[in-house]
This record gives structure tokens, C-alpha cells and sequence, in this order.
């Protein structure tokens, strides 16, 4: 802007007076010359933002999910206030398997597929993260054991349909299962074995799975 009206003046100077004077032409360059810098100046500090903000993203986000990582998850379960407060875990079943007779790419797509999932049961201002290869956590705030149930009910659900893409196309996957364990934290004193309660009743519903299809 201030290049433009330098040479805005200098043109207005040269048809008025049909010269132009010395001091003017080096007010021009002045200006021309601090509203390039200045400009400079701008687009560096927008690309310093750019890169902050990718910088801050990534430190909280897991790259294949998006969702938030397990050091986000941790920090925000040690500094835990709002009670009742569910923890669930969930973790995907037979991935390793899924890995080794479809490759891992197969596999990504399977996480990536538990991840929308689990997204589409969470609510606004909970927190899910992948904590883990095939394990997904949620904090559920002001959620009791009624809640946490729904949660679990829409997962059920969800699990039953046929997994989408990012185009809404069908993914033809093999059949997703996933584990799941919840602890509910009504006081501070219930926070230090809220993850250990979550993990075994989690480990519990897999075992559960696991001998119901042996029979």
C-alpha cells in the first residue's frame, strides 16, 4: 500500500508540475523500498505461524488417525477435575493377524477405519487418542456408567456398518472388531486406578470374545 501511493504521488507531482523533483523521486524509493521490506517482513512471519502451528499439531496428533496422541491423552488424564469422568479403552482385535495375511497397509486402513468409528461415538469436548498400535482411549467428561453404556451401544452399532472412505465409497475390509473396558471416576481419590480398571475390563471383554468363539 505504501508502494502504491509513492508512486501515486510521484505520477501526481509529474503531471502537475511536469517534472519531478530530486527529494520526491528519493521519498519514492524510501517508501518503496521499507513497503517491500515490510512486506518481507509479513509473509515470514506468517510462514513462522504456518510452521508453529503444523509444529504444535503434530506434536499433539497421531499422523495416521488424526486424532490426539498418546501424550496429549496422558496430560489430560493427570490433570483431570471434572467428575464423573469415564475412561474407556479400546483396542482393535486381531490386527496382527489382519497385518500378516493382508499386509500392513491393510492394517493402517484397519485403524484408520476403528478411528472414524470411535469418533462417531465421542462427544463434543471429549478426548480420543490412539495410545497405542491397535489401542484407542477415550475421556468421556460428565459421563456416568448410563452414558458410558450408550457410548458403548453406538460403537456396537456403528460396527455393524460397512466401513467408508474418505469418498463415502464401501471399504472392503475384513470384519472390524474392537475391545472395550471402561472405568467411571466419580472423585479424585478414584483417578489413580481408573486406567488399570479400565485396561482389565477391557482385557475381560476380549477373553470373553475369544471363548465365545471357541464354542
Amino acid at each position: 500500500l505504501g508502494a502504491f501511493f509513492a508512486i501515486y504521488h510521484l505520477l501526481l507531482e509529474l503531471l502537475v508540475w511536469h517534472t519531478l523533483h530530486p527529494g520526491s523521486l528519493l521519498r519514492a524509493m524510501i517508501i518503496f523500498g521499507v513497503s517491500v521490506v515490510l512486506y518481507s517482513l509479513n509473509e515470514q512471519q506468517k510462514r513462522t505461524a504456518s510452521q508453529l502451528i503444523s509444529l504444535n499439531y503434530s506434536s499433539t496428533h497421531d499422523s495416521l488417525t488424526n486424532l490426539f496422541n498418546r501424550r496429549y491423552f496422558d496430560t489430560a488424564l493427570l490433570t483431570l477435575h471434572t467428575f464423573p469422568t469415564t475412561l474407556f479403552i479400546f483396542d482393535i482385535d486381531n490386527l496382527k493377524s489382519c497385518n500378516d495375511h493382508f499386509g500392513h497397509e491393510t492394517g493402517d486402513s484397519f485403524i484408520q477405519s476403528a478411528a472414524g468409528c470411535l469418533s462417531q461415538c465421542v462427544r463434543h469436548g471429549d478426548i480420543l487418542a490412539r495410545i497405542g498400535g491397535d489401542e484407542f482411549g477415550l475421556i468421556a467428561y460428565d459421563c456416568s456408567t448410563q452414558d458410558a453404556e450408550r457410548i458403548i451401544t453406538r460403537l456396537q452399532d456403528l460396527l455393524l456398518t460397512p466401513a467408508r472412505d474418505n469418498q463415502n465409497t464401501v471399504v472392503h475390509l475384513p470384519e472390524l472388531s474392537i475391545s472395550h473396558g471402561y472405568a467411571v471416576a466419580y472423585s479424585p481419590s478414584d483417578l489413580p486406578a481408573l486406567y488399570g480398571l479400565a485396561d482389565q475390563n477391557m482385557y475381560q471383554h476380549k477373553q470373553a470374545k475369544k471363548q465365545k468363539h471357541l464354542e
